[in-house]
């Protein structure tokens, strides 16, 4: 996943779950900024 461009990167982000989503940030930091402006745009359900 190194070779992917950030564009490529970011729009996978809208498919992933939260926990993949800290991993991505972890693993790119440069990225991390953009990453957690979608955990903040992106509305989360938890099953009960």
């Amino acid at each position: 996943m190194e070779r992917l461009n950030r564009d490529v990167i970011l729009h996978i982000c809208s498919y992933l779950d939260l926990g993949t989503l800290a991993s991505l940030a972890a693993v790119y930091p440069h990225l991390s900024p953009e990453i957690f402006r979608i955990f903040k745009s992106t509305v989360w359900a938890f099953k009960m």
